[in-house]
């Protein structure tokens, strides 16, 4: 008997051992996901991550390079970095991440869990069932440069030697030359070729100018970069975001014009137009402004509202377009002459509605667009308002008898409404009269009843 006992207690201490084994058993970390900032140029390196999954960044570890458990290296110079460094646009970095399995999970040699950056695989290497470490290489990304602006572009002009000299203002970037090239062309569109230094305009030849620009390190042109040239949109050639071609087409030259001895070679290019004539919503305008120099560029300065009211200032002094609201349109307008002088000055244009009369838009326009009358027949200058005004006049001078017969069926229906109006006012007064009436002989009854 006391045997068996012992054998059941015996059985009784195996099973009980066997329990944490059996029932306690850690579990695998199967996969992990690590969330951080992607490295941009210019930045600092992150210091903040999230991890999804059964491990998680071991804070406590400060050693070969990680510190609380994060590291990045630059594998441009192999030398890890701090807080304060800066990454650099499209170089490498490898980022490493050491993790601590959680509670009840562990990693395992044989099954390495999956683990990924950002969405992308990283490799991870287990140290022991509690930690591993996972590593993934990244490039920093790019910054955009989005607009560029370049300017001191000589017009072409007949007789005149081409322009290979301008300023870019963007910082980001640069032109790119070298010493076989300037980076910059100009193409005669009539013969097909191209000008070198020193070689001039014709007269009735067209030509577009070409520039390469190159980004700086850290730097890219993304797939919609604007550019302009002396303040006027251009045209983008090619542009792989590390390289950009800006070209400008200009139409057929004039021939060449004398040169205004008048006007000292050094004055500063003054704008004479005193005012500008008001304009109509919708309806075509012109006006060339008048300079001290006819070789001047016009150009808005800011501040200046053409644009918002549909209007458009060329290089040559011309306000043109068709106003699109009406309202007052303030214009701040800048010469530059060969020189470099400048001069600025303001003018306000009144847009009025286009419900305005038409006598009224005639005069508006009239003095706009500059036109060549088809008719051949004089007209007298005496009177040209009533001589371009082609709508009939509204209010005519002769009696018309449907007129008259419409004003009378007017009036009769006026006066057969007026009467209508009268006889139910009667009716209400007659109505209350009774009521009164009848509600008083009803008081007066049940007075003399109770007597």
């Amino acid at each position: 008997m006391k045997k068996k006992i012992f054998s059941l207690m015996l059985c009784l201490a195996m099973v009980i051992c066997l329990l944490p084994i059996t029932a306690y058993a850690a579990a695998n970390v199967d996969s992990a996901d690590i969330m951080i900032t992607h490295p941009a140029h210019l930045e600092n390196p992150e210091t903040f991550l999230q991890v999804y999954g059964n491990c998680q960044v071991d804070s406590t570890y400060n050693s070969k390079g990680h510190k609380n458990g994060l590291r990045w290296k630059d594998l441009s110079t192999g030398e890890y970095m701090d807080e304060n460094d800066t990454f650099v646009g499209g170089q490498k970095y490898e980022l490493s991440v050491y993790l601590l399995s959680k509670t009840g999970y562990s990693f395992s040699v044989s099954t390495p869990p999956s683990i990924t950056v950002n969405g992308d695989a990283a490799t991870l290497s287990v140290k022991d069932v509690s930690h591993a470490t996972a590593t993934i290489t990244l490039t920093a990304d790019n910054l955009y440069i989005n607009h560029v602006t370049i300017s001191g572009l000589d017009a072409p002009k007949a007789d005149n030697a081409a322009d290979f000299s301008v300023s870019l203002q963007e910082t980001t970037c640069n032109i790119y030359s070298t010493d076989a090239s300037s980076g910059m062309f100009w193409l005669d569109r009539v013969q097909q070729v191209y000008l070198t230094k020193g070689d001039k305009f014709q007269a009735g030849h067209q030509y577009t100018f070409g520039i390469y620009i190159k980004a700086k390190s850290g730097y890219e042109f993304p797939k919609n970069v604007q550019a302009t040239i002396n303040g006027k949109a251009c045209t983008i050639g090619q542009n792989n975001g590390n390289m950009l071609q800006v070209k400008m087409e200009y139409p057929a030259l004039a021939t060449s014009t004398p040169t205004n001895t008048d006007t000292p070679s050094n004055s500063t290019p003054k704008i004479t137009t005193k005012s500008l004539p008001n304009a109509t919503k919708g309806k075509d305008y012109y006006v060339k402004l008048e300079c001290t120099d006819a070789d001047a560029v016009f150009s808005e300065i800011m501040g200046s509202q053409l644009s918002e009211f549909g209007l458009v200032l060329t290089q040559h002094g011309e306000i043109e377009g068709k106003p699109t609201k009406a309202g007052n349109c303030h214009v701040n307008i800048r010469t530059v002459s060969e020189n470099g002088n400048e001069d600025s000055t303001s003018f306000d244009i009144t847009i009025k509605d286009g419900a305005t009369t038409s006598t009224e838009n005639d005069q508006t326009t009239s003095t706009s667009a500059p036109t060549q009358s088809t008719d051949s027949t004089p007209t007298d200058s005496t009177d040209s308002t009533s001589q371009t005004d082609s709508v009939p006049p509204t209010d005519s001078t002769e009696p018309n008898a449907d007129d008259d017969a419409s004003n009378e069926t007017i009036n009769n229906d006026d006066e057969t409404e007026q009467e209508k109006s009268y006889a139910w006012i009667w009716i209400v007064i007659v109505a209350v009269v009774v009521i009164a009436g009848g509600a008083t002989a009803f008081v007066l009854i049940k007075k003399k009843k109770a007597q």
